[in-house]
């Protein structure tokens, strides 16, 4: 495409009208050049191009286009200036580069995605090789831990559990490594970790796996329940609620790309890379052993990851674009939390997707327990955390929901309770049986006395017949007939 330094057409070929929808080459010529472009170009922008051009030689860059039919493409331009006899030209190559923008804009949206899932999940994340070396952690886990970054990026496990654990955890770890399928997502060990301080706390590790081209990996959710704990010795101690609390919070997983090159080669090179980010992602969000389920602003399903497949019965097609949380919530309660909610922040509550997102939009504190209900019907406890999205003008743009189903955490609970409900039950029948075996022995020793002081005073033969029975008595007569015998009555 060639046009004068007034910037009008004077030749284009037949790629060039190709490219934006003229069927002749004509119809292109002495239009104004900058008007191809979606955004016009003012003048002081045609001036810094000219300064380019004139001190160069050239100018290039990539703009988007707008065909004849309104349809956008973005070209990877050069402007040459030539003369021929006494007019000068400027020279237009334009290289439509569909593909390689489509493939740069979706590797931006789903780091974009990743990204925002790593920043605002509320649980410890842990990375580590085969080696059992930690490579890749996000920030909650530094501020759980205590420790940087740097002191942490390639440090043994062992460094955030107590010597005791040591030998354990690493058998069980290597025992995941070679078959992951049999072994559970949980840790179920009983667990401790310790941070830098050395303060140890108690946690629950949640464990997924994944694989790379030349490695395996195995991701740790490590929360902090040291709240669960105390909840537990207070149920032992008075027969009190559970109270859990899961603590998340992540770092930036940083994944950058630079600009696709001007060839096929570097487009296919963004795409194969494009590719095993996404893998890595699915991976990530497959293989997590919880649910984590993101909508947009407004409540629809966006994401609902393997986890959420297996636990709520629905396959991710049924839900993403369709429904919004309140379709897998047990309504009676969301109904009741909303009531509740209206008090606790002074405002009318409606019942439905607000219930769960309502303290987020406020920055609050999120995390709570709530009943699922599953396809088939059945309900299951879930500790959910929710978090919203914002973009850097601090717009909600969606909300993630991280649940962890704590069916097994409950139903200790309950045989925890029923066990102390038993201990108090035998100790009550204990007491019973004491006062009465005390009020049987009291009643024949105040007979004995009562015999014995008849004894002293009268001289007689004295037969309790409160202890003997009829048979004896008869017997005694016959034997002695002429002992003198005062018969008592029974009680």
């Amino acid at each position: 495409m060639k046009w004068v330094l007034n910037l009008k057409i004077v030749f284009v070929n037949e790629m060039g009208a190709k490219m934006f929808e003229y069927e002749n080459t004509n119809d292109l010529l002495y239009k104004f050049a900058p008007a191809l472009r979606k955004k016009i170009p003012d003048q002081i922008a045609l001036k810094a191009i000219d300064k380019v051009v004139n001190s160069k030689g050239y100018f290039s860059d990539e703009i988007e286009y707008v065909t004849r039919n309104g349809k956008p493409f973005w070209g990877r331009t050069q402007q040459n200036s030539f003369s021929a006899g006494e007019e000068d030209f400027r020279l237009l190559q334009i290289e439509k580069i569909d593909r390689a923008k489509l493939a740069e804009e979706s590797l931006l949206k789903e780091k974009q995605r990743f990204g925002a899932l790593m920043d605002y999940a509320s649980i410890g994340v842990i990375i580590l090789n085969q080696q059992l070396r930690i490579v890749l952690m996000n920030s909650f886990t530094l501020r759980l831990f205590g420790y940087t970054k740097k002191e942490l990026q390639g440090a043994k496990i062992e460094t955030l559990l107590p010597c005791r654990f040591h030998e354990k955890y690493k058998l069980h770890l290597s025992n995941y490594f070679k078959n992951p399928e049999s072994h559970p997502g949980k840790s179920g060990m009983g667990l401790y970790s310790v941070k830098k301080d050395g303060t140890e706390f108690p946690v629950e590790i949640s464990m997924g796996n994944f694989k790379t081209d030349k490695e395996s990996f195995a991701i740790l959710f490590v929360s902090d329940i040291t709240i669960r704990k105390k909840g537990e010795d207070e149920i032992r101690n008075s027969n009190s609620e559970l109270e859990i609390k899961v603590k998340e919070r992540t770092d930036e997983l940083d994944i950058t790309i630079s600009k696709l090159e001007k060839q096929i080669k570097e487009t296919e090179k963004a795409r194969a890379e494009l590719v095993q980010i996404m893998q890595f992602q699915k991976a990530v969000l497959d293989n997590s052993g919880v649910m984590i389920i993101a909508t947009d602003p407004n409540g629809t399903i966006n994401l609902f990851n393997q986890a959420a497949e297996n636990l709520l019965g629905y396959k991710a097609h049924e839900i993403i674009g369709t429904h919004n949380p309140s379709f897998y919530h047990d309504a009676e309660e969301t109904n009741k939390r909303a009531l509740k909610l209206s008090k606790e922040l002074k405002r009318e509550i409606t019942p439905g997707f607000e219930v769960y997102v309502a303290k987020s939009k406020n920055n609050q504190d999120n995390k709570q327990e709530w009943t699922y209900v599953k396809k088939d019907g059945t309900r299951f406890p879930v500790s959910l955390s929710i978090t919203a999205f914002r973009d850097k003008q601090n717009v909600i743009t969606g909300f993630l929901g991280v649940g962890v189903d704590i069916s097994e955490t409950k139903r200790n609970e309950d045989e925890l309770k029923k066990a102390l409900d038993r201990e108090r039950e035998l100790n009550e029948m204990k007491s019973r049986f004491v006062s009465t075996a005390s009020h049987e022995f009291r009643t024949p020793l105040s007979t004995v006395l009562s015999s014995t002081y008849l004894l002293q005073k009268y001289g007689l033969i004295l037969l309790c017949l409160s202890i003997l029975s009829g048979t004896f008595y008869q017997t005694l007569l016959n034997f002695h007939p002429k002992i003198p015998v005062l018969t008592l009555k029974r009680r």
